[in-house]
């Protein structure tokens, strides 16, 4: 049976590409843009603006969207007491840059659609904080990183073809910025 299991995953890749290759159709098929409202784990509600583009589909109702995601979320903390008051400051921005494949079980690229994939982020976080005891003292800290994450989506298109509007939920599981989001956009 072991040796048979490599045989049967070969002639099934040879049953189903051609069926997937018949399908596959590349080129562009239009822009979407999108923004709206995250909901980051550690912070502050913030935005996000996004550019993608449908380069195809890989197979019925799968399509392929690779993007570029910019996101913001901020928050600010203070403290007081006896001795004093401080405020922290915090600021994270993302710039992504992936892909994702996206099914819609009409087969066409229109009603509920669910999909996902990754993306590499570009991360910059800033954190400034500033104490009043026993005299004015301010102090900024910056780190940037590159990490690797991925991207969960559901929505809705409300139209087939290249000019659409959709509303979508996501998911951004990314080191330090894992948010929810919520965006509308429009296709063109």
């Amino acid at each position: 049976m072991k040796k048979s299991l490599p045989t049967l995953l070969v002639l099934a890749t040879l049953v189903a590409f051609p069926t997937i290759a018949s399908a596959a159709e590349f080129g562009f098929f239009g822009v979407e843009v999108r923004g709206g409202a995250i909901f980051p784990e550690d912070l502050d509600t913030g935005y996000t603006l996004g550019v993608a583009v449908n380069v195809g589909q890989l197979a019925d109702g799968l399509y392929l969207y690779p993007a570029v995601v910019y996101s913001e979320a901020d928050d600010t903390q203070s403290f007081g007491g006896p001795f004093g008051n401080a405020r922290v400051d915090f600021e994270i921005t993302s710039l992504a840059v992936g892909a994702e494949v996206r099914y819609f079980p009409s087969g066409g690229q229109n009603g509920f659609y669910f999909g996902g994939g990754p993306y590499f982020h570009f991360l910059e976080a800033k954190a400034s904080a500033a104490v009043n005891f026993p005299f004015p003292l301010n102090v900024s800290v910056n780190e940037d990183s590159n990490e690797l994450g991925a991207t969960g989506v559901a929505g809705y298109r409300f139209s087939g073809g290249r000019s659409a509007f959709f509303v979508e939920g996501r998911y951004v599981v990314v080191t330090d910025f894992n948010s929810g989001q919520v965006l509308v956009g429009f296709s063109f």
